[in-house]
């Protein structure tokens, strides 16, 4: 996050130090008069209407938009699809197909049904039923090293009168010696006809034992799209069962419920100043870059259990720990559209939040919505907003190609090294003004901008030239309405790199390693890589 110095501002969290070495910026009455903000969009900056929620989202995805798998096959089907009986390899003109995520304890589960010819099904066009097994899948030896995986124990052996339950043949055989002191041997429990097939039952091999997973028994729990198991569904298995109103019906059953884990260890805050109370004249800022579902993938993290990187588990974790901020001003990076319509506005709205969105310029991946975006709230109680414009790169980089303004001879067609593609990269930043509340002798405003830059090392000059593209920006708007910028976001750049040293020192050397990455000559000759903002970083 980096702050502009000057002669006034609103006191802050853990900004600047100001002149007389206090963590703060001061407000004074030697502010200009000007109570109107200047906001002529330029030539990248965009103009966007106050309320983003109405504007910037496509509604659809909540109102039965379609979506059809890539791959139907990969979703279970019920014995019976559109009435007709299922059978291996043949298509039916009406495929039922439903997807339960890995189930956990207290979080919601993530249903997804879908019907050809019919689309998305939902609460709306659908009954559904929930079932549990009477049964428990959880696997009887106590360490057992996958139970945090949720690997069902189908297995339950068949030598004693008490059933034990086993993921595997590993964790029976680690048990057996202990069964057998404890455990009665059942009579005639098989048709076992000699000796060699006795020794191998009673000593666990895998031949000898039973599985289950056929004979479960079930009862009903609920009669509602959207489930959330409680700890009484831990170890058992979950199904569901779907009607839809033209009479295709589907069943799933989940994996086995896993018990909700431990929370981790409180995060360790290193505040870059003393830290203040949040009170009237001073200003708490959060920056946050949520990692969008659509990115949390295990090819991203195959260190991560999947059920752990769902939306669904992270989403009230997520809030938990920005409300405990207690924040002013909320930027967040990497923020899905359809849960930032569905989760997040409505969430932070009932906190004392107002929110606005603008996501990147590229098609969802599937349905609507799943694309991500940046994020600003800001509290309802403290501001007013004034301006609220965005910066689209992709439009920037197309109108400086179409007009030669590149240093280099940068094409409009051709490969996306060799042309204006390798600047396409969708991103996309947000200017807004607020003006703080209250009984003040001049309004007090302040700039914020939020920003997502590109990630990729291999695109080090395009990331330099994203931000070169907003610090002009930003000083074109903010030296033209005389007021204090708080610029905030996700650069994906170490202090080493040509993006801080441009932003903290305005100038970046030629011999800079990111620099000689030009080759297409994007970047503007180094005496136009500066600002005038006096910006500081609050990190380093």
């Amino acid at each position: 996050m980096f702050v502009r110095n000057y002669s006034y501002s609103v006191v802050f969290f853990f900004l600047k130090m100001d002149e007389n070495n206090n963590s703060s910026i001061v407000t004074n009455g030697n502010s200009s008069e000007a109570t109107i903000i200047d906001d002529k969009a330029s030539s990248v900056i965009k103009e966007r209407p106050q309320s983003s929620v109405e504007q910037s989202l496509e509604r659809g995805l909540a109102n039965g938009a379609t979506f059809t798998p890539s791959n139907p096959n990969r979703y279970s089907r019920s014995k019976t699809v559109g009435g007709v009986p299922s059978s291996k390899g043949k298509t039916h003109s009406r495929a039922f197909t439903v997807r339960i995520e890995q189930p956990v304890e207290s979080v919601q589960i993530d249903t997804r049904s879908y019907l050809r010819d019919v689309g998305v099904i939902d609460e709306t066009n659908a009954t559904w039923e929930w079932s549990r097994s009477v049964q428990s899948f959880g696997c009887s030896n106590e360490n057992c090293t996958s139970k945090s995986q949720g690997k069902q124990a189908k297995y339950e052996s068949i030598c004693f009168e008490v059933p034990k339950r086993f993921c595997s043949t590993k964790c029976l055989k680690e048990c057996w010696t202990k069964m057998k002191e404890q455990q009665t041997f059942r009579k005639n429990s098989t048709n076992l006809q000699n000796k060699d097939e006795v020794y191998n039952a009673l000593n666990g091999e895998p031949g000898y034992m039973k599985d289950q997973t056929s004979d479960t028994e079930w009862e009903v729990v609920a009669y509602t799209k959207d489930h959330t198991p409680t700890n009484e569904d831990v170890d058992h298995l979950l199904k569901v069962n779907i009607m839809s109103n033209t009479g295709a019906t589907a069943s799933r059953i989940s994996k086995m419920v896993l018990p909700f884990p431990e929370m981790p260890p409180p995060r360790q805050v290193i505040y870059a100043q003393a830290q203040h109370h949040v009170t009237n004249d001073r200003v708490r800022v959060v920056t946050y870059n949520l990692l969008a579902a659509i990115y949390a993938t295990q090819t991203m993290f195959p260190y991560c259990p999947m059920w752990a990187l769902s939306w669904n588990f992270r989403k009230d974790m997520i809030l938990r720990e920005l409300m405990g901020y207690d924040a002013d001003v909320l930027c967040m990076q990497e923020v899905q559209a359809d849960h930032f319509e569905n989760f997040l506005y409505p969430q932070l709205n009932q906190l004392g939040y107002e929110g606005l969105y603008k996501q990147k310029t590229r098609e969802a991946f599937g349905p609507a919505g799943r694309v991500d975006g940046c994020a600003t709230f800001y509290k309802r109680s403290k501001f007013q907003l004034r301006v609220n414009n965005v910066i689209e790169f992709n439009e920037a980089a197309l109108k400086m190609a179409k007009e030669n303004r590149f240093t280099g001879d940068v094409p409009l067609e051709g490969a996306n090294d060799t042309s204006v593609k390798r600047l396409l990269r969708d991103n996309v930043a947000q200017i807004c003004v607020l003006e703080m509340l209250g009984s003040y002798n001049v309004p007090v405003q302040i700039c914020i901008s939020n920003v997502h830059i590109y990630w990729d090392p291999q695109y080090a000059d395009v990331k330099l030239w994203q931000a070169h593209i907003l610090i002009k920006e930003l000083q074109n708007f903010i030296t033209s309405n005389d007021i204090p910028l708080i610029l905030m976001g996700d650069f994906n750049s170490s202090p080493d790199s040509s993006v801080y040293n441009l932003l903290a020192h305005a100038s970046v050397s030629r011999l800079h390693e990111d620099v000689q990455k030009d080759t297409l000559g994007i970047l503007p000759p180094m005496g136009k890589l500066t600002h005038n903002l006096a910006l500081q970083s609050v990190c380093c």
